[in-house]
């Protein structure tokens, strides 16, 4: 698969950060499935790379592909369907990363809360947002709880956008999801997840090294540091 020359260049992005974008976007069709496009030309500009294997290669080009084929589909057919070739693509790409595969979990939150979060970081039950037919709020305050993939966060900010009080246009309640490193953090099953998507920290989780996505996202995404995000607000 040749890059598309007509197309302006696409910015650079760390060969594992690709690979992990690839596999979240891989293992969750059903949120934007049909909005693949720029994965496909980073992918292809990485399968040029002389210096990686042919095996890395051939799979850069295989994923390439199938996002490929997919983009004649539209959003209802990404919900409805499930594919068997994704999930093999992904373990694929999780090989290739190898422990690096789930170097990050996510949580999902709304921009009123950036601020406090960046001073006090992420606290149990510190800014409720949850209704208590959603989650009893017991189980909301008992920790901090993230997915581990942003997609799956970003339901989560939907959630939060709705649940709150004010303009529903206005930059507090827009969605927003935080990146965090999953190094030194005592992550423990969420109880009331149980396929695994979710996870739970009981204490106070540091955002000094966080990364922000603001809005509702789909396609490629371009992770920001939450101080900058702060500071250009």
């Amino acid at each position: 698969m040749m890059v598309d020359s007509r197309l302006p260049p696409v910015p650079h992005v760390l060969f594992d950060e690709l690979l992990i974008e690839c596999v979240d976007a891989l293992r969750h069709q059903s949120y934007d499935g049909q909005h693949r496009s720029e994965h496909i030309r980073h992918l292809q500009v990485a399968a040029l790379d002389q210096g990686r294997s042919i095996e890395v290669r051939d799979l850069l080009n295989a994923v390439a592909q199938h996002f490929l084929n997919q983009l004649k589909y539209n959003h209802l057919w990404h919900m409805a369907n499930s594919n068997a070739e994704s999930v093999v693509l992904a373990k694929a790409l999780e090989n290739v990363l190898g422990d690096e595969a789930d170097r990050y979990v996510y949580h999902g939150t709304i921009c009123g809360n950036l601020a406090g979060i960046a001073q006090e970081g992420l606290i149990a039950g510190k800014r409720p947002v949850w209704s208590e037919k959603l989650v009893p709020r017991t189980h909301c305050n008992s920790g901090v709880f993230f997915t581990k993939s942003w997609r799956g966060a970003m339901n989560w900010a939907d959630i939060a956008h709705y649940s709150t009080r004010g303009p529903r246009n206005g930059r507090h309640r827009t969605q927003c999801v935080l990146r965090i490193p999953k190094c030194g953090l005592a992550l423990e099953p969420d109880c009331y997840r149980q396929d695994g998507s979710s996870q739970v920290v009981r204490g106070v989780v540091k955002a000094t090294a966080a990364q922000v996505l603001i809005g509702r996202v789909q396609g490629f995404p371009q992770w920001r540091p939450l101080a900058e995000v702060l500071a250009t607000k």
